[in-house]
């Protein structure tokens, strides 16, 4: 994987669609995770930091502070816009006419978050950013209308092991690479106990093609949100 050229074509590609919707302010869930805080430095090297606009979206009492103060401190470091949005209020108020299961309640926080993304958005005349990478767009991990909902995604065309090399490259802070991928949706949860597999060893499946019958599954369930907006390609095929 050359680093260089693929941070060549993901920037030029933002730069691209931002020019073609003849918008320039950028509005990202930034978690103090990996991927979102790999996306922000990608649309800060293609749109300059006073175009990108930081969204902290803690569950307060769940979510970690040191996720909390990993993303402000990043932020604070790239000198970007960013606010402090806790969900809880918004989670607490919503109020359906019948009860609804763990998961729906569980899915209710990533389409909140999705929620105040656009409400950003519209309010900054801005696009928002999506952070799903190729190993979770391909087994269709994730929450459809929430954090599946966003008008591109800049590095949904590289596999979580490439999203690890290429944050080394852009030398995205060490605590950050490190830490347990986690949604934060439950106690407890990580994204590998969630998917059943190692991020390695899905690549290594998904890249030679040839899928476990548990992964099979998983594509079979999911297929109905394996379908998503504009994603920036470092790939021909």
């Amino acid at each position: 994987m050359n680093h260089e050229e693929i941070t060549k074509k993901i920037v030029s590609q933002i730069q691209d669609y931002f020019n073609k919707s003849n918008i320039t302010k950028a509005v990202i869930g930034l978690s103090g995770g990996i991927d979102s805080t790999l996306a922000a430095k990608l649309c800060i090297l293609a749109l300059g930091k006073e175009n990108v606009i930081g969204v902290l979206m803690p569950e307060i009492g769940l979510s970690k502070q040191q996720n909390i103060d990993d993303a402000r401190e990043f932020a604070e470091k790239e000198d970007i816009k960013y606010l402090l949005q806790p969900i809880n209020k918004m989670l607490d108020s919503y109020d359906l006419n019948i009860p609804i299961n763990e998961l729906a309640k569980t899915n209710l926080k990533p389409r909140i978050r999705a929620n105040i993304l656009f409400s950003y958005a519209n309010t900054f005349n801005a696009l928002v950013i999506g952070t799903a990478n190729k190993s979770e767009v391909m087994v269709g991990y994730g929450t459809k209308y929430g954090d599946l909902a966003c008008d591109l995604f800049v590095i949904g065309d590289l596999y979580k092991t490439e999203v690890f090399a290429l944050s080394k490259h852009l030398k995205i802070p060490e605590n950050i690479i490190t830490k347990v991928p986690t949604a934060e949706l439950i106690e407890g949860q990580t994204d590998e106990q969630e998917l059943g597999i190692t991020y390695e060893k899905l690549d290594q499946q998904l890249i030679n093609r040839q899928l476990s019958k548990d992964v099979v599954e998983r594509v079979r369930k999911n297929e109905h949100k394996r379908k998503y907006p504009f994603m920036v390609k470092v790939r021909d095929n």
